[in-house]
């Protein structure tokens, strides 16, 4: 089994090219992906009134500092735009199905356990799924891609999938503008 987590904001041709190889490398029969809800740093200081939402933009959430920022913190070390977790979610499905592996990829909807304690009991509920598989994690290299290889070595026993990003596909740069990094759309 793979296990595949990050923001997914937006996913891109890349995330898909790192699935099938992690496929094709370690014979994986299946691989559960599951994007964040709202990043734990941005759902913190929402709540305690450092961030805020200032406006809707293209379908995403633009995320400003308030007066009560912390001036030293970097809130958006990812960027300030987000498309919303619903939005997400149905462009991981697409994506998956256009690339043809919708056999092999399973997108997660487990917004509530996330709300819980982010990927950690979604990693908990896949092994409890599947007793005694090995779980292979899948990560980048970039800082989203480190944070997500901190839970699967905290959370014991994933054979970790490193991947050094050498191509140049950004989601931030995708959120900003820049195009052909994404699926084609299906022509139906």
């Amino acid at each position: 089994m793979g296990v595949f987590f990050g923001t997914f904001n937006p996913i891109h041709r890349t995330h898909l090219e790192l699935m099938r190889k992690a496929i094709e490398e370690r014979s994986l029969t299946k691989v559960y992906i599951h994007c964040t809800n709202i990043p734990k740093l941005h759902s913190k200081a929402l709540a305690q009134g450092e961030i805020e939402i200032a406006r809707f933009e293209h379908g995403m959430r633009i995320y400003e500092k308030t007066a009560r920022a912390d001036v030293h913190a970097n809130y958006f070390p990812t960027g300030r735009k987000f498309y919303e977790y619903e939005t997400r979610l149905e462009m991981m499905r697409l994506a998956i199905v256009e690339a043809g592996l919708g056999e092999q990829v399973e997108v997660l909807d487990m917004a509530e356990l996330y709300g819980k304690g982010g990927f950690y009991p979604i990693l908990s509920q896949i092994k409890h799924m599947h007793p005694g598989a090995p779980i292979h994690g899948i990560h980048g290299s970039d800082l989203g891609g480190m944070w997500v290889r901190s839970i699967y070595d905290e959370s014991g026993w994933i054979y970790p999938v490193p991947v050094v990003r050498k191509d140049g596909v950004s989601a931030t740069a995708i959120r900003n503008g820049a195009t052909g990094m994404t699926t084609p759309p299906s022509r139906t």
